[in-house]
């Protein structure tokens, strides 16, 4: 009520967009933001003519579901139904950024086997450093990060994070994100090699994921004690298999699904102990997530 009689219509969705993208998320669980309030958003930005406002929030939208844990089949649902919309508005701007996450997404599912599609995102090439301001190209780079990682091409996942840590360096859900598996990364290469410099990324991850986890335990609260756990097992510490029960444990409170049953994959690969009862609970995640192929192979596991 008292931002209705401090704002009119138009600048009530831009509030709501910007709270809601960009601050709610630190107390807030990232997935509650991307469900309740800006898809409301967008619903509201295309009822009242602001499409501007209304697509914005949808990209917001699909970068928190996304983040949140949201499932992957129904995050693709959401994602083509928003490129159909942007299509007869002939917004090249978001739709190039929604098919960025549509691939990302596409891979996490089945490695866009069955669900991926013929248009790509148009974008610079990775590689080609005099577009490191455009905010496409740092997406796509982050993007191309993920699916390295999630593919299990750790070195490439490494080439492409050494740059995206310079351009998001504002503390946001997309730089804590890319820091989090930057870390895990880390850790993947110093199975390897214990290159001092796999040690710091590790470092500088906990300490900004631990600084997040005080404002948003739902959200980072999982991501901490997986480092942890990933440590131990780096280290042959005791106490892993406790550190890799903790943070299933967190994840399956907090309802990231996909993150939960990439914690299951680590700890069936690290610990060797490839119980029926793991595989049984593994596909389950994969499926509740809505992954069709999983982070891991089975074969990889066995």
């Amino acid at each position: 009520m008292a931002m209705s009689k401090n704002f009119d219509l138009e600048d009530q969705l831009k509030l709501f967009f910007t709270f809601y993208g960009c601050v709610a998320w630190r107390v807030e669980p990232i997935r509650s933001c991307a469900t309740n309030s800006l898809r409301q958003g967008f619903e509201s930005g295309m009822t009242n003519g602001d499409t501007h406002t209304a697509f914005h929030s949808a990209l917001q939208h699909i970068q928190m579901g996304f983040v949140g844990g949201d499932n992957l089949q129904s995050l693709l649902k959401d994602i083509d139904y928003y490129l159909t919309v942007f299509a007869e508005y002939n917004n090249a701007m978001v739709k190039n950024f929604m098919l960025i996450f549509r691939e990302t997404v596409s891979i996490l599912i089945d490695k866009g086997e069955a669900t991926s599609i013929e248009e790509k995102a148009v974008y610079a090439d990775a590689d080609a450093k005099e577009y490191g301001k455009d905010k496409l190209f740092q997406s796509s780079l982050c993007h191309k990060a993920l699916r390295s990682f999630w593919l299990g091409h750790h070195e490439r996942c490494n080439h492409y994070m050494k740059d995206i840590l310079t351009y998001y360096t504002n503390g946001s859900v997309i730089e804590l994100t890319s820091r989090f598996y930057n870390g895990l990364n880390a850790l993947r290469l110093m199975r390897k090699s214990r290159l001092s410099a796999q040690n710091k990324l590790y470092k500088e991850t906990m300490k900004a994921l631990k600084e997040a986890e005080v404002s948003s335990i739902a959200d980072f609260k999982n991501k901490t004690l997986l480092l942890k756990a990933e440590r131990s097992s780096v280290d042959e510490a005791r106490g892993s298999d406790e550190a890799y029960d903790d943070a299933i444990e967190s994840a399956r409170m907090n309802r990231v699904i996909h993150e939960e049953g990439m914690y299951v994959s680590l700890y069936c690969i690290v610990s060797y102990r490839i119980a029926l009862v793991q595989l049984s609970i593994l596909l389950l995640h994969h499926y509740r997530a809505g992954m069709r192929k999983g982070w891991v192979s089975l074969s990889q596991v066995l």
